[in-house]
């Protein structure tokens, strides 16, 4: 199912004897646009609290519980890399080599994409709000624009492949789309979970094929 990352903040994350702490974001592939691993704020059993942990460890998500439970133990969890370095693509990162964040794929968090800058082929259209997460793949399918800015009260979504661009120094993604073709977009409600009519509305409407039909 397709979830907001926004939404999963503050979901607890579960060892398999016990609660270890509480989702701040993910850092992602910035190539793939795959999360590849979650930042958790610890609390206070843990110093210093902030760590990541390989998206691969999840086991089962309770959405009603707002709770995400992994296959580490607590003591396991003692010895995940704390902030700073990942484990993308790795099962556990317990005997495994870890590497800084800049050298793993150049990862990004969803905390850094958030605010960025969105151009179109014609101009400004608005800033990233956020972004769409698949919860089985892990993969990053939409990102969420805000265009108050340009026009009033609407937000839309485009797919990362129609980014043609990452200006990460000045915050800035451009896409090879006109402000036209956005403003007349499928508005998205952020407030419904995103369903396959939708989908295909919006790849109809931009003349793209779907993710679903490629994977087939």
């Amino acid at each position: 199912m397709l979830r907001s990352a926004n939404d999963l903040h503050g979901f607890s994350i579960g060892a398999t004897d016990g609660d270890v702490g509480q989702i701040e974001a993910f850092y992602f592939d910035p190539l793939k646009w795959t999360v590849c691993s979650i930042e958790v704020n610890a609390g206070g059993w843990l110093s210093p609290r902030k760590l990541l942990l390989s998206n691969l460890n999840v086991d089962a998500t309770d959405w009603y519980a707002r709770t995400i439970e992994t296959d580490l133990t607590r003591e396991e969890v003692k010895r995940s890399p704390r902030l700073g370095v990942a484990v993308c693509g790795l099962r556990r990162h317990k005997g495994a080599a870890t590497a800084s964040i800049d050298d793993v794929a150049g990862a990004r968090s969803t905390k850094e994409i958030a605010g960025c800058h969105i151009a179109a082929n014609d101009g400004a259209i608005g800033h990233v709000e956020d972004v769409i997460i698949d919860d089985e793949t892990w993969t990053i399918r939409y990102i969420v624009i805000d265009t108050r800015n340009w026009w009033p009260g609407k937000k839309v979504i485009i797919a990362p492949a129609w980014v043609s661009r990452v200006d990460w120094r000045n915050r800035r993604l451009h896409v090879d789309l006109s402000r036209r073709e956005i403003q007349d977009s499928p508005e998205y409600d952020d407030s419904s979970a995103i369903d396959r009519k939708f989908e295909e509305r919006l790849h109809e409407h931009y003349k793209q094929p779907g993710y679903w039909s490629e994977s087939r």
